[in-house]
């Protein structure tokens, strides 16, 4: 559950020196600014909330907080990040900030990147893989983590659906099919269209490396396993 807005904000325009420091101390990484949104909190409701999300969804709350703050952005930063200003050299406040910013995480959001498809035809595809395969399963990225979406779970849809709105990105499939009788496997991974290959198929190369291991514990029986990339 995220924390409220602080009365001081709501009444008078001023969001908490804590959240001001934590955007300054984030626009020290320059570009890569929203992946260091740290926010230290009293409550530990508040630090298990914050802790699942993703590195955008951090930034995206904290720019929201400072959305109507009028304190004045220190100069310094302001010369650190001049791009993200109008041509100007007038004082801006974090509220015209944090629409700055937020136009720059919209951009980096399209950047490079078909529109994903809805959750409901993501996992009608890896309903269709599943029909042919042992094991399918959907994977989702976040920051720090990833998580699957298998084929068998019956709340499939609505796991997708819940682990998308948190900030996870769906980046491919993984399918193994097994074949007994020959002592067979084949693991197989696509990247979901949407995504550049320079970008999915590294993310999903990784996760191979952790299947292979699961696999070979699980189907002990399996003499030889092939690998396939689509």
């Amino acid at each position: 559950m995220p924390p409220k807005r602080t009365t001081t904000l709501q009444m008078f325009g001023h969001a908490g020196g804590h959240l001001r420091d934590a955007l300054l101390e984030a626009l020290d990484h320059q570009d890569d600014w929203w992946m260091h949104v740290e926010i230290d909190f009293n409550l530990e409701r508040h630090s298990k909330w914050w802790s699942r999300l993703s590195g955008r969804r951090r930034a995206s709350w904290l720019l929201g907080q400072l959305w109507n703050c009028n304190d004045i952005v220190p100069a310094s930063t302001r010369q650190e990040v001049q791009g993200w200003f109008p041509d100007s050299n007038e004082p801006i406040t974090y509220a015209v900030l944090s629409r700055l910013l937020a136009q720059d995480l919209r951009a980096r959001a399209t950047v490079g990147r078909l529109s994903m498809r809805s959750t409901r035809d993501l996992i009608e595809e890896l309903e269709m893989e599943a029909d042919k395969a042992t094991i399918a399963t959907l994977a989702v990225g976040f920051e720090d983590t990833t998580i699957f979406v298998d084929s068998d779970q019956p709340d499939r849809q609505e796991l997708l659906n819940e682990a998308v709105s948190n900030g996870g990105v769906p980046i491919g499939l993984v399918i193994v099919t097994i074949d007994e009788a020959n002592h067979q496997g084949t693991l197989k991974t696509r990247v979901f269209p949407e995504h550049p290959e320079e970008l999915g198929q590294p993310f999903m190369s990784k996760l191979v490396d952790r299947f292979w291991e699961l696999l070979k514990t699980n189907y002990p029986n399996v003499k030889t396993w092939h690998e396939l990339e689509q």
